[in-house]
């Protein structure tokens, strides 16, 4: 699911769950509950969608966006990194990314 990164929707529905635009520094989509203990358990749309083609994401590890475009949810834009990889990759200026799979492993 690619959205328009200039232009983005407010809302998105995505396997009958509603996720709405984070604003601010927070350029994402997040699950939308009205209860209290459905909102402890919010979910970012580009998790969703890997975990409906891959199974729930490993303890440890985070969903991110290869191409650095937070609306750009396609599946072959999203990858699974340990916690301390993608973490580092934003203190580092995302250069890491930038390398191959074969060269970061």
């Amino acid at each position: 699911m690619e959205l328009d990164k200039d232009n983005p929707p407010d809302t998105v529905e995505f396997d009958g769950a509603l996720y709405r635009r984070m604003g601010g520094r927070r350029r994402y989509y997040l699950s939308q509950s009205r209860s209290n203990a459905g909102r402890k358990l919010a979910k970012g749309l580009h998790v969703a969608i890997w975990e409906s083609a891959n199974g729930p994401v490993p303890a440890g590890h985070e969903v991110h966006h290869k191409n650095g475009n937070t609306f750009d949810c396609r599946l072959e834009n999203l990858d699974c990194l340990p916690r301390s990889v993608h973490r580092r990759m934003y203190h580092a200026g995302k250069a890491e990314y930038a390398k191959s799979d074969e060269q970061r492993a």
